[in-house]
């Protein structure tokens, strides 16, 4: 068996990825996500033919997972629109990034830079 694939949390093998053939991935690993289309071991797995691999935006920390913290609120709606984006085709991520940004940071996003925020997400 392959060693366990994480990055601070629970480790999965490899093995297990292509016996689950997840059709949805969502990563918080920078490296893993801008190599994840060219890499022979996971050209089988349905996230990957189909070009469903998401990156937790991490500005100006995680959505997803650690550090727990006000960006988790910014993580839920993320979350839900990827993994249900007919259901929620109608949320903004836009707009309410930059309404978060603006309550609890108290900093007004540019365009641009929510832009750069959610890009690596797909969901702009």
């Amino acid at each position: 068996m392959e060693a366990s694939l994480t990055k601070g949390g629970i480790g999965v093998s490899m093995e297990l990825i292509l016996q689950w053939n997840p059709d949805i991935i969502i990563t918080s690993d920078i490296p893993f996500y801008n190599s994840v289309y060219t890499n022979s071991k996971w050209q089988t797995i349905n996230a990957v033919k189909n070009k469903e691999i998401y990156l937790v935006p991490q500005s100006p920390y995680n959505w997803f997972e650690g550090p727990p913290g006000a960006n988790t609120i910014l993580g839920i709606p993320w979350t839900a629109k990827v993994l249900y984006p007919d259901k929620f085709k109608d949320l903004n991520l836009k707009v309410l990034t930059k309404e978060f940004y603006s309550k609890y940071y108290h900093y007004d996003l540019t365009d641009l830079q929510v832009d750069n925020i959610l890009n690596s997400s797909e969901l702009t």
